[in-house]
């Protein structure tokens, strides 16, 4: 259960805001691709996957498990895969930029 609850878990205002803006970025390409029931199935099951990978990785981890990291990069891998030349739009530094999606998964 606490792969499941852990998804909702955030370290900071920061962890929360990234991984909402990837959520966006992303999850409507891939929900509008698969359908809400495969795209709500393909995020539970990334998340379990990704909570597996961190007991795996470090059984004996102090790092507690927080996050959706392991469900959005699954989102993110998704549709690095279905659209793979799909560019990411970002403002840093008061300037707009494009990063190709692969990017995106890469970070």
């Amino acid at each position: 259960m606490t792969f499941l609850t852990s998804f909702f878990l955030h370290a900071d205002i920061l962890h929360l805001v990234g991984n909402m803006y990837l959520l966006l970025a992303f999850g409507g390409g891939v929900e509008d691709y698969l359908s809400r029931k495969r795209f709500g199935l393909l995020l539970i099951a990334a998340t379990l996957a990704g909570g597996l990978g961190h007991t795996i990785l470090d059984p004996h981890s102090n790092i507690p498990l927080i996050g959706a990291s392991g469900g959005i990069s699954g989102i993110i891998t998704f549709y690095a895969l279905q659209f793979p030349r799909s560019r990411l739009g970002f403002f840093i530094q008061y300037r707009w930029g494009t990063i190709p999606v692969w990017g995106a998964f890469i970070l």
